[in-house]
């Protein structure tokens, strides 16, 4: 996941593990950062700009 422009990687992970900690949706993160933020929406930008999301064994 490349997290959202402006937020670091070490931030946006902290902050996700909290949410799944707290049993919330993983999705509310995005929420925290930029208010609005459609996963969905953002998932099939990335695809129409040749770079659809992805995850293999290197991920782990």
């Amino acid at each position: 996941m490349g997290g959202l422009a402006g937020v670091p990687r070490h931030t946006f992970a902290a902050m996700f593990g909290a949410v799944i900690a707290q049993g919330r949706d993983y999705r509310e993160t995005f929420q925290v950062f930029r208010p609005g933020f459609d996963l969905s929406e953002e998932r099939e930008k990335r695809a129409q700009a040749g770079q659809p999301e992805h995850f293999d064994n290197s991920d782990l």
